[in-house]
């Protein structure tokens, strides 16, 4: 039984290793990256990559025994509540463009059957007085 306990606690240090080492890559892929995000400090996405994965294993390491149930669920439901409204942003993408296209139909053809008459008459071009200056003094 030792035994067996002793090959899973081996397990999750290289899996937590590993998980180090997979946001270390995180923050170098933000370092290689053309539009550099964090400016001339290149060095500041692994560092923060590295911190950000250290915090959540000792998250891990001092969280209680039911741990890996809490994460894995929180983890699934944002995976499907994303994944949702990804599928759904296509959707409303498909509504929205058929209601504008619409609208514009409408508004188009509301347009072109209306005489357009105006309400207000135009106004000539206000005129200015000869010999005063364009700048007024108050």
């Amino acid at each position: 039984m030792k035994k067996l306990l002793n090959g899973v606690v081996m397990i999750l240090i290289v899996l937590r290793a590993l998980f180090v080492l997979l946001m270390a890559a995180v923050g170098w892929f933000y370092v290689q990256s053309a539009d550099k995000p964090f400016g001339e400090s290149s060095w500041l996405g692994v560092a923060i990559a590295v911190i950000i994965g250290t915090f959540l294993i000792c998250i891990d390491i001092l969280a209680p025994r039911k741990k890996l149930i809490i994460f894995s669920g929180t983890f699934l439901g944002l995976l499907i509540g994303v994944s949702t409204a990804y599928a759904l942003s296509f959707v409303v993408q498909l509504f929205a463009d058929q209601y504008l296209s619409q609208l514009v139909m409408q508004t188009a053809a509301s347009r072109a059957t209306s005489p357009r008459t105006s309400t207000s008459p135009t106004r000539p071009p206000r005129a200015t007085p000869t010999g005063s200056s364009t700048s007024a003094t108050r």
